[in-house]
């Protein structure tokens, strides 16, 4: 099946939008699953320069931009990961030595990073105690410097991100309180006014991550969905694929969770129906 880039909001029957710049819906009307064909949207093509990128990551040794695409992959659609034979068990074990480096240097936010990776791609391969030694590190981190006069929200967020995904039974240790919220709702704004739309998705498919249960409370706009759409079109067609191709498995994987009807962290990783 091929995707059509040309379908808009405004072709979405029994709608109603404002005039045409405004771009806006009204109130809470637009899902995101009334334009995220998300079956659709990667075609067969894409999966074939998908696996030719991914095999070459395979058989190099740098691991980290291995685990970062391989991870969107299989996040987005693990059937297909499994099936084109993406995964690396030599990076999964090389992975979980820079973890314990970057745990016994005290860089918990890293640590997290690859820890998360490694728990999507291969959940069996991190014992219970690495997983707490790491989460109560990182935790105690985000504690410290959400006392600062000026807390780094974006990293806070984007490592509380990577703790639920590695232990998503402690999430309530982690202080994702009204403030955080407010904190992720206004970087979701700021993206939306500057019109970055790839960043745009990252941010919002990290607040549903956060608080699955206040997802609602996001309003999204028609400008907003096609603004996703064409960027996700435009990194399809970059010249250079095998650059673009990482932020376009990004972007499928954010417009994934964003679309989902259902939305969990499991045992498993990040699981959407």
């Amino acid at each position: 099946m091929v995707f059509n880039p040309e379908k808009k909001i405004e072709d979405l029957p029994q709608k109603e939008f404002e005039e045409a710049g405004a771009a806006s819906a009204t109130e809470s009307e637009i899902e995101p699953e009334d334009v995220f064909d998300m079956e659709r949207m990667v075609t067969d093509e894409d999966w074939e320069r998908i696996k030719r990128n991914m095999n070459h990551k395979k058989n190099r040794e740098d691991v980290w931009h291995y685990l970062e695409a391989a991870k969107n992959i299989k996040t987005f659609s693990p059937e297909d990961f499994q099936k084109n034979e993406l995964g690396r068990e030599k990076h999964y074990d090389r992975a979980l030595e820079i973890v314990e480096e970057e745990r016994e240097e005290g860089r918990w936010p890293q640590a997290a990073r690859d820890a998360a990776a490694v728990k999507i791609l291969s959940p069996d391969k991190l014992s219970e105690a690495d997983v707490n030694r790491i989460f109560e590190g990182a935790k105690e981190q985000i504690m410290l410097e959400r006392k600062g006069n000026r807390p780094p929200w974006p990293s806070l967020l984007a490592t509380a991100e990577d703790l639920v995904i590695l232990s998503p039974e402690r999430r309530g240790e982690l202080g994702l309180d009204d403030e955080m919220f407010e904190q992720i709702k206004k970087e979701i704004e700021e993206v939306e006014e500057k019109k970055c739309w790839d960043v745009y998705a990252d941010r919002l498919a990290r607040a549903m991550i956060l608080f699955p249960e206040r997802a609602k409370e996001f309003k999204l706009s028609g400008q907003a969905l096609n603004g996703m759409n064409e960027k996700f079109e435009q990194l399809r067609r970059g010249a250079d694929f095998y650059k673009r191709e990482d932020l376009f498995s990004k972007m499928a994987r954010d417009m994934k969770i964003i679309s989902a009807k259902k939305m969990e962290t499991t045992e498993k990783g990040i699981e959407t129906k």
